[in-house]
């Protein structure tokens, strides 16, 4: 079948074909408006784009290292040849962390981020991001292809070339998935809620660029023809409109008259409809609301335990869908077999204040089950001498010997 004549040219065809740092930059400018109708293919509000930026930096910054489980316990594979690949690029032309910000960026954006990882003697290459809107995902339940009720990915490059890949080739991850084979951009749930707050926006623009003063109604005892109240009212526009007269006395002839008629944003429940929109918004990429710059029902003994339950009730389950699928893509049966897995390393996200970290080393320490150089380590300290020995509170014995003290003469 012709689809397979040029596997061994997809690498070199597809290394520039991913989604880069650029091509998110481009389609971040637009965000804003340029006064014309709101458009539904933008980011929408810049409530989106800040949820977008904290979901992706979380995951992009947490290191993700390959480690080897024993029956001595679990270290760093620093041997394994994934290991700096995985740490500090995953393929010549971007670092890890941009790598890991664009693959969640297209995550949330399309629903679906596509890895594509050739394996080139029986190793893994690199990895290559692709572009998620010109993949499609193709169960064969004919037996087309292969297998019967086999999953393959089409996809089409930015020249029109057509690839078919099997479905160990490709590291997919999804974004709510209702089914396990396909997930949904954000973007979806989130339509009418941002669109509504697009036009709440925009209406503010056009409020305060109309002028500071609002509505007014100018009441007059002459009579006057249609042409003379147009002059007038052009007249008052010109003094009271604008920020640049804001603030400045307007001049009033005698038999002249101005009330405000303006409804109030604040008697409308407008800005709490705003406010409600944003909520809306993070809700639904599991961002606190503290990570906006709302701090109304934050403390700060309590951002610490909202930092945790960002990890717990949002990245927890993210970070366990990455590891598992690449653990399942880019490590053979063999290797599975003997005790190597992918993990992230969440201490960043854990990390807390001096103080609660340092009581927290001393417990490990004089509990035994942590060496003085571990913790230095961890503070990013070098190791001292003698540090390597793990320290016991001679006080503490085995339960099976509690008691023996006095029956050996002990006091």
């Amino acid at each position: 079948m012709g689809w397979f004549n040029r596997k061994k040219d997809i690498k070199k065809e597809l290394m520039n074909e991913g989604f880069s740092i650029a091509d998110i930059n481009t389609f971040l400018t637009s965000i804003g408006f340029s006064g014309g109708d709101i458009s539904a293919d933008k980011l929408y509000s810049a409530t989106y784009y800040a949820c977008m930026d904290i979901r992706c930096k979380a995951i992009s910054t947490l290191p993700l290292k390959v480690m080897k489980s024993s029956n001595q316990g679990v270290e760093k594979a620093d041997d394994h040849y994934l290991y700096q690949l995985l740490k500090r690029r995953p393929n010549p032309y971007v670092s890890t962390v941009d790598f890991l910000y664009s693959t969640e960026f297209q995550k949330l954006e399309y629903g679906n981020a596509y890895i594509y990882a050739p394996v080139v003697r029986g190793k893994v290459a690199g990895l290559y991001l692709l572009n998620s809107e010109r993949m499609q995902i193709i169960i064969d339940d004919a037996g087309i292809i292969g297998k019967t009720n086999a999953i393959w990915y089409q996809y089409i490059d930015r020249n029109g070339k057509e690839y078919i890949f099997n479905y160990n080739e490709i590291i997919h991850l999804k974004n709510f998935t209702k089914d396990g084979l396909v997930g949904t951009p954000a973007k979806k749930y989130l339509a009418e809620t941002i669109q509504n707050e697009q036009y709440a926006t925009k209406f503010i623009n056009n409020y305060w660029a109309n002028g500071v003063q609002g509505r007014a109604v100018l009441q007059y005892t002459n009579n006057m023809d249609t042409s003379s109240v147009e002059k007038m009212r052009t007249k008052w526009e010109q003094l009271t409109s604008g920020v640049k007269n804001a603030g400045r006395i307007i001049p009033v002839a005698l038999g002249y008259e101005i009330k405000e008629f303006n409804p109030k944003l604040v008697d409308s429940q407008f800005f709490e409809l705003q406010g409600l929109t944003i909520k809306n918004i993070a809700n639904a990429f599991g961002v606190k609301m503290h990570q906006l710059n709302d701090l109304n029902s934050s403390t700060y003994s309590n951002i610490e335990t909202q930092n945790r339950a960002f990890l717990s009730d949002t990245l927890q389950h993210e970070i366990v869908q990455y590891e598992l699928e690449m653990d399942w893509k880019l490590l053979t049966v063999n290797e599975l077999k003997q005790g190597y897995f992918l993990n992230f390393n969440l201490d960043s996200l854990l990390r807390a204040d001096l103080k609660t970290r340092y009581e927290a080393y001393g417990i490990g320490i004089e509990k035994g089950f942590d060496t003085p150089n571990e913790v230095r380590a961890l503070e990013g300290k070098k190791a001292l001498a003698g540090g390597d020995r793990l320290i016991f509170n001679g006080n503490v014995i085995p339960l099976e010997q509690a008691g023996q003290q006095y029956t050996n003469g002990g006091v």
